[in-house]
């Protein structure tokens, strides 16, 4: 893949990148940093072509980040990459969940 089509590609996932980064930052919430916080995501946001944006808009419904539960996900990255990419791309997905007991 060409550079300038690798870099088109990967705006939508560098875009829910900084969506998960705020989410992280939900802690300013009152203060003046959330606010430039909430600017950066909305001048992001608009950035995008328009496709783009509509594939994004309800990001926030599709995800819910709790930030004082933290995992290692380390081991997953093939299997996240994947929802991530169905869920940006509003692709249906199978998800067969077994549980922590198998």
């Amino acid at each position: 893949m060409a550079a300038s089509a690798l870099a088109v590609a990967e705006r939508p996932y560098r875009a829910a990148s900084l969506y998960f980064t705020l989410t992280l930052l939900r802690f300013l919430e009152g203060t003046v940093m959330k606010e430039s916080v909430e600017d950066l995501w909305d001048r992001s946001f608009k950035n995008l072509p328009t496709h783009e944006q509509e594939r994004l808009k309800d990001f926030d419904r599709k995800f819910y980040a709790v930030p004082c539960a933290l995992k290692d996900y380390h081991d997953y990255d093939t299997q996240l990459d994947a929802i991530l990419r169905a869920v940006i791309g509003q692709n249906d997905i199978r998800v067969d969940y077994a549980g922590l007991t198998g």
